[in-house]
Formats: C-alpha cells, sequence, structure tokens
C-alpha cells in the first residue's frame, strides 16, 4: 500500500521518514479529503508512545506523509528474529502500545491497523505505535475495496470481519492478537486467504496462549484473553489494558491480578462470558492500615459473631467463583486448542530473494510461513523481483513464521523544469521543487545576461529519475572575441558533395574555444527543434544525412556525432543523421 523513504528535512536539519501511499489513492478526492482529515488528528497527539507527524500531502507520486524517524526496526522484526519475546517483555510492549492506544481513543482517534510492523522498537526501549489516521482514510476508498491484504486480516476484530465499523474496542481486540504471537510464536488465527481468516475468527472461540505454551504465567493468559472477548463491550479500555499489564509487570506471579479479579467477581451479578477477567479495581489493591475501631465497641456480642460468619460466607463464595472462573466449570467453554506438542514444528525458510511476488507467495503458502512485503524503490533490479528476506534462507522458524521480503519497484521519474532564461538561483530552486537536484555547472558565452541559464541536460521536458542530478549551463555574457561566437557558415555553392556514409564523422570545429559545453540528447527530435536547442547550447548543426532530397525542419533525428554527454568547444558542429517523419523513432 506504500514506499517508506528516508528524507532530510531541511528547514530544521532532521532525518524523517515519507511514507508515499500508492498513486491511484491521489486520484480519489474524497480519499484525499479523508487523508488530510486523519493526518491532522494524527498530528494532533503529542505522546512519546505515537510516532509524531510532521506533515502531509499529495503528489504526483502518490499521497504522503512525513513522520518521524525511528532507528531500531519494528516488531515484526523482532518477532522473526526471536520467534518467541519473555512474558516482562510482551506485558512492556503491551503496555506501551496501550498508553498509546489510550492518548489516540481520548481524542476519538481509532487506529484500525495494530500489527506487529505498525508497532515500532527504539534502541531505548521506547515503544511508538506508527500510521494513526492512514488505515481510517484508505479503508473507505474505493482503491482498497477489493485489494485488502491479508497481512492486515490477520489481526482484524471480529467487528471488522463482518464489515462492521471498527471502534477503540477494536484496537483492544488487535492488540490481544499481537501479545497473543508475542507469548506464543504462532499466530491466533490464520489462513490462506482473507476469507478463511475471518471465518476462522467469526466461528471460532477465545484462543488461550496457555494452550499452546503452558509456561505462559495465567495472569498474562488471563489478560490477552480479555481483550480478545468476541463482545467489543467485554474487552478492557486501552487504560484499563494498560492498567493490568502495569500491575503483572509488578507482580509477575499474577496475585495482584487475580486478587482485582475476585474483587470484581465478587460484586457482579453475572459472570463474565467465557470466563474472561473483568478489569481490575483500584481498591482491590488498596493497602490496609491499622484499624480505627473504637476498642469498646468491638466486644464479642451477637452482632460481631454474626458480622464474623457473614465475613467468612464472603471468603467461601470468593474463592469458589474464582476457581470456577479460571476452570471454565458453569460456563459455555470456548473451544480449547490442542494440548502443547512436546516440541514446535520448524520449518526452513525458503530462498524467496530474485523471485516474483506472486511465485513467492505460492512458495511460502507451500513451506508454511507467511510474507510481508515492503516495497524498494529502485534501478538497479527488475520490478517486481524480491531484493531481500528477513530471517535469510534456510532459517530454522515455527510454521507460520512472518518472512519480511522487499520488492524492488520502478524508480519513478520527473519532467526537468524549463529553466532556460531564468537567474541561476531561481534556476536550482525550480530544479528541487520538481524533485530533482542541479549538477555539473558549466558556463557558456551568450546573448544572455551574466548568470542566468542557457539549457540544461538532460533538456527541459525531458524525463529524469527522481532525484538525480541535472547539468546546467549558465551564462558567462556576450562573448567580446567574436571569432568566439557560434555563427553560421554560408552553404557551400559549387563544392561537390561528398558520398554519403551511414555513419557521419565529426566536422572540424571552425571556432575553436577554451568554453566547452555538453552535447545534448537530439535522437527523434524534429530538425527545426534541434536546430534551436544547439544554438542556444552555443553549437552549430553540421553535416546533414541525406542531403538529396534536402531534409526538412520535420524530419526526425536518427543519430548524431558527437554523441549525447560529449563536451565539445563553443562554436562546434554537430553533424545529424535524419529520417522521413513515416519512419520508426528510434528505428527499429
Amino acid at each position: 500500500m506504500a514506499t517508506i523513504f528516508q528524507a532530510t528535512d531541511a528547514k530544521l536539519d532532521r532525518q524523517v521518514a515519507v511514507k508515499v501511499l500508492r498513486p491511484e489513492f491521489g486520484t480519489d478526492a474524497q480519499f484525499v479529503e479523508r487523508f488530510k482529515h486523519e493526518a491532522q488528528s494524527a498530528a494532533s497527539l503529542n505522546h512519546p508512545n505515537v510516532v509524531q507527524v510532521y506533515d502531509y500531502g499529495n503528489d504526483p507520486a502518490g499521497p504522503y506523509i512525513v513522520m518521524e524517524q525511528v532507528s531500531g526496526g519494528d516488531l515484526s522484526s523482532a518477532l522473526g528474529k526471536h520467534g518467541i519475546l519473555p512474558p516482562t517483555a510482551v506485558a512492556n510492549t503491551g503496555q506501551q502500545v496501550a498508553d498509546a492506544l489510550a492518548a489516540a481513543h481520548a481524542t476519538g482517534l481509532v487506529h484500525r491497523d495494530i500489527k506487529p510492523s505498525n508497532i515500532l522498537l527504539s534502541p531505548d526501549g521506547r515503544v511508538q505505535v506508527a500510521d494513526f489516521g492512514i488505515a481510517q482514510a484508505a479503508a473507505r476508498s474505493p482503491v482498497t475495496a477489493t485489494g485488502i491484504t491479508l497481512g492486515s486480516v490477520l489481526y482484524f476484530s471480529p467487528e471488522q470481519a463482518r464489515g462492521d465499523t471498527a471502534t477503540a474496542a477494536s484496537d483492544i481486540y488487535s492488540l490481544g492478537l499481537v501479545m497473543y504471537e508475542m507469548l506464543t510464536g504462532q499466530r491466533a488465527f490464520s489462513g490462506d486467504s482473507p476469507a478463511a481468516v475471518a471465518v476462522a475468527r467469526l466461528s471460532g472461540g477465545v484462543p488461550s496462549p496457555m494452550a499452546v505454551r503452558a509456561e505462559v504465567p495465567p495472569a498474562l493468559d488471563a489478560i490477552v484473553r480479555w481483550c480478545l472477548a468476541v463482545d467489543p463491550g467485554a474487552r478492557p479500555s486501552a487504560t484499563e489494558l494498560s492498567t493490568a499489564l502495569a500491575r503483572f509487570r509488578s507482580d509477575p506471579s499474577g496475585a495482584a491480578v487475580y486478587a482485582a479479579a475476585a474483587g470484581v467477581a465478587v460484586a457482579a451479578t453475572v459472570p463474565p462470558p467465557l470466563g474472561i477477567v473483568r478489569p481490575p479495581t483500584q481498591t482491590a489493591f488498596m493497602a490496609t492500615g491499622p484499624s480505627s475501631v473504637d476498642p469498646e465497641r468491638s466486644g464479642s456480642g451477637p452482632w460481631a459473631w454474626m458480622a464474623a460468619g457473614l465475613g467468612l460466607l464472603v471468603i467461601i463464595a470468593s474463592g469458589i467463583l474464582l476457581f470456577l472462573l479460571f476452570s471454565g466449570i458453569g460456563e459455555e467453554a470456548p473451544v480449547v486448542s490442542p494440548p502443547p506438542s512436546p516440541t514446535t514444528e520448524l520449518v526452513k525458510t525458503p530462498d524467496f530473494v530474485d523471485r516474483r511476488e506472486a511465485n513467492a507467495l505460492a512458495l511460502a503458502d507451500r513451506r508454511g510461513v507467511v510474507l510481508e512485503m515492503d516495497y524498494y524503490e529502485t534501478d538497479e533490479h527488475e520490478a517486481g523481483r524480491i531484493i531481500d528476506q528477513l530471517p535469510e534462507p534456510e532459517t530454522e522458524v515455527p510454521v507460520g513464521t512472518t518472512v519480511q521480503v522487499t520488492v524492488a519497484t520502478q524508480v519513478e521519474t520527473v519532467v526537468v523544469p524549463d529553466v532556460h532564461g531564468i537567474r541561476e538561483d531561481n534556476a536550482i530552486v525550480q530544479l528541487e521543487d520538481s524533485g530533482l537536484r542541479a549538477g555539473t555547472r558549466l558556463t557558456a558565452a551568450d546573448q544572455l545576461p551574466q548568470g542566468y541559464v542557457v539549457f540544461t541536460e538532460p533538456r527541459a521536458g525531458a524525463s529524469a529519475t527522481r532525484g538525480s542530478p541535472i547539468d546546467y549551463t549558465v551564462s558567462s555574457g556576450p562573448a567580446t572575441d567574436p571569432t568566439l561566437r557560434p555563427i553560421r557558415t554560408p552553404a557551400p555553392t559549387a563544392v561537390p558533395t561528398p558520398e554519403s556514409t551511414p555513419r557521419p564523422t565529426a566536422s572540424p570545429t571552425p571556432f575553436p574555444s577554451s568554453e566547452l559545453v555538453l552535447v545534448g540528447d537530439f535522437m527523434c527530435l524534429e530538425l527545426g527543434e534541434a536546430r534551436g536547442l544547439l544554438e542556444e547550447a552555443g553549437l552549430l548543426v553540421g553535416a546533414t544525412y541525406p542531403e538529396d532530397p534536402p531534409p526538412e525542419d520535420s524530419w526526425f533525428v536518427h543519430d548524431q556525432l558527437p554523441e549525447p554527454g560529449a563536451t565539445v568547444p563553443i562554436g562546434s558542429k554537430v553533424d545529424l543523421v535524419l529520417a522521413d517523419p513515416q519512419e520508426a523513432c528510434p528505428p527499429g
């Protein structure tokens, strides 16, 4: 859906990341307006766990958003490298993501696409969530109506799978799936297609990490299952989830979480569905200080005995209900996954490099791994072929592991602007605004005032790779020596013309000069246009072939000598091979 570039903010001298969406999105006026609104909302989020948005816009290459650059990689790469993360690391990561979601949900902003590749890991241990608002804008665009990727569907909530509107609770469900994957090394739901994944989510029960790995702490298992409640109303808010994970981190044994769950269960009139732990309450963790009861009123009368008996009944009822909650007795038991096998099935990652996307996807499906694709613009590889992967080929990984691959895409081209006749500093600005940069600077005597651009190479209107250098020639003012000015040589009258040859030889330069200029590329230009460009560069049209019949200005240039890019003195002649406009150009 997007390509990410590393860039430099020239005004503030800082490194940024630029995410450019596919060009098709830019043609949808409604999407562009939604994208603007969502980018503004995302930019208003100022939270340490949210990737800061600096700017946004629309370009012929596609809508783009300029963001804070985060070094250290994403969670998807970490899972691909380590497979399973320690429970404390899972709780730490989940808490920071929950804090980011709490800040966004407080402003009414729903992420809609929480997944490992959108969770970035800084070297200092900070976790940051990226792409707030992009999924919201893209989801309602006809461009994505039939192009939903399997990578995002793997983390959809049941309501998203049904096509319902995503809410804050949908983000919590997606985060629950991410924590499940961190704890078990595999996804809670899988399938060969988005539809298969959606059916598995809607028809299956609440997945339990402990059913896959018995080493998962029961308290953390309960928190994940709480997030994965089918009913959005039964899930915690982002703030409640952050609090529960923070308490788990302070008491990994789970005593605090269990105590909180018991406190809520006693007060509840209806047991939580499917054994889901209700939100921990603050009162369950309040320390009890010394009693301030009057000792004269604390005797052993009948009221004291009744109070003691009632307290004992409450304790017994709490123990029984807690047992029922975590044993599954007395409730509609969820579909239980098979008991963990002694060993996890491992596969070796295939070598995807140099394969095409479709071929790589089929191979990944056969080998039991999942591909997540990033795209990189390059002119060194064929577009559509994979140029890198992580983990590397022949790495042993659990079945269902995500393999990140980088796919080459065609380098973007832009049109060289016409900067002829304007000041050099203004010309450089125009080149940079067009996505190009100033290349080699040459000077030449010209009728234009000193410091004004005479021409560029490539010429104005030609296509050039975005970011490539554009050489340009600046006028040094009118020549002081008239012999150095390019003038037309009178055509010979009585001298026999030489026999034409298929490849012309360069005519001698009648006006030697110390000033050098670059010879442009005149292939497939009309003779009249080529003559004008040559004169602008201080050069002349030399011999033209064929000579009989004389070529017209509408004939096309099929070859030239000197060749494009050659450096010659001002006043040199360029010989041209011409062809009738009816012939194909370039020939062949």
